[in-house]
């Protein structure tokens, strides 16, 4: 496919890197020539040292063509300006970053336009995690009816020093562990899989499985105590929303005059003045009784820093925030962290749904990349279809969890026949996605590698 790239900030370099990985021909477009050089330097590229709002003026046949237009400038308006102009390029899908909800919801028709909004989409997916069970990671498959959690194994789990097979044999009900992240190691889980502390699940199962699943293995129940460090955007939208779910609700801010503006804003939330870095703040706050303490202001080192002070002092699961991608992979294995979030890595999984096809229904990435859970329809004459599950040929590093077929929804195990029009609920190694892809006969680009 051809995409062109318009911006190239944290978010349209990252975006370029991904997209040229899946074998896409890009156009990357900048007004800052040392970007362009930087950006066509380190990814597969051509470069065009250009405003967005000139693309009609550019006497280029390599714009001919293109499929894609992606606008992630740091300027709402141009983004949704330089999609609107495109329109007469004859591009028929065209994505703006968009970080205004309220100019979202302003706009009467999106003229064909699909919107991504970074700081949402973090602040939708730090509330599902603070308002589900234990869990450091969560998505919805299957319109709701299939959660897939990443969860944290501890000392008081009955999934210490026992296999996958044992668990399943016991459990009242279905479930699947996909992968296992151990450190700095993500693992394909097997019958023989047996599990530790400090490992994270990524376990899939039916909505209404959870709470019983929770109960019955020991692991956490739903937040009742959460810090947040950092007034910021992203800080304080975030404690709106989770103050209709969590009773103690605490947010540490240095700046006064941010903590006035706070005040005036949240209703139920306790907002502190202070620095974390001061003498024993952490301590009076009791830290140790929080289920999770999670750094959002920013300045990405400070964030690192006192979510692991607040490790080491006993918060039960902390969460660090980063504005640039590439961190993501180099805070995950770090031993007293529990969950790294990026709303750049988190957009670039929805832009590559977008890109992969209307056959891939949702798609997320989670453990730095390294791995991806995704939703996808088997289509007629696909290599697997009309066969079963055991005779398939996936390849190792693929799991599958679930299949959706008309209004059931199920397990499936080796004796599943695949089917034209079923919906796959899997989770795949970064190498192996490609090769998944071709399995199911889903629309991918050309040249598909890596994810």
């Amino acid at each position: 496919m051809k995409i062109i790239v318009v911006g190239l900030g944290r978010m349209g370099f990252s975006l370029a890197q991904h997209l040229e990985e899946e074998g896409h021909q890009l156009i990357v477009v900048d007004t800052n020539k040392d970007k362009i050089q930087h950006t066509t330097t380190m990814v597969d590229a051509l470069g065009i040292t250009e405003s967005g709002f000139n693309l009609s003026n550019i006497d280029d046949k390599n714009l001919v063509d293109a499929e894609l237009l992606i606008a992630v400038t740091g300027s709402d308006e141009t983004n949704l300006i330089i999609c609107l102009l495109a329109e007469g390029l004859n591009i028929p899908k065209r994505i703006a970053r968009i970080e205004s909800s309220k100019l979202i919801n302003e706009l009467a028709t999106n003229h064909g336009i699909d919107f991504i909004n970074p700081e949402q989409i973090t602040i939708d997916r730090l509330k599902t995690m603070c308002t589900s069970s234990g869990t450091t990671d969560s998505t919805a498959f299957a319109s709701g009816s299939i959660l897939m959690r990443a969860l944290l194994v501890d000392e008081e789990n009955n999934f210490v020093g026992k296999t996958l097979s044992e668990l399943r044999q016991k459990s009242a009900f279905p479930f699947v562990v996909s992968m296992v992240r151990r450190g700095e190691d993500l693992f394909t889980a097997k019958g023989d899989t047996t599990f530790a502390v400090k490992d994270t699940i990524y376990v899939f199962l039916k909505n209404e499985n959870l709470p019983p699943f929770i109960k019955t293995h020991g692991f956490r129940s739903c937040a009742k105590r959460v810090i947040i460090f950092g007034a910021s955007s992203l800080g304080v939208k975030l404690c709106s929303e989770l103050e209709k779910h969590i009773d103690d609700l605490i947010l540490i801010e240095p700046d006064k005059d941010v903590v006035e503006e706070c005040s005036a804003t949240l209703l139920s939330t306790s907002i502190i003045h202070g620095s974390p870095f001061e003498k024993n703040l952490l301590q009076d706050l009791k830290c140790e009784n929080a289920d999770y303490f999670i750094a959002l202001s920013n300045n990405d080192e400070a964030n690192l820093a006192v979510a692991l002070m607040a490790k080491r002092l006993g918060a039960l699961t902390t969460v660090t925030l980063t504005s640039q991608p590439e961190y993501v992979e180099i805070f995950e294995p770090l031993p007293h962290l529990d969950a790294v979030v990026s709303p750049i890595f988190l957009s670039v999984g929805n832009v590559l749904r977008e890109v992969r096809g209307e056959k891939i229904l949702s798609l997320t990435m989670f453990a730095g990349r390294r791995g991806e859970a995704f939703e996808v329809e088997i289509l007629k004459g696909a290599l697997v279809d009309g066969k079963a599950v055991k005779e398939a040929g996936f390849p190792d590093g693929l799991v599958l969890a679930a299949i959706t077929e008309g209004d059931s929804t199920f397990l499936p195990n080796g004796d599943t026949v695949l089917k034209a029009g079923m919906n796959i609920i899997a989770v795949a190694a970064r190498d192996v996605v490609a090769e998944v892809m071709t399995l199911f006969g889903s629309e991918k680009p050309d040249g598909l590698s890596i994810f």
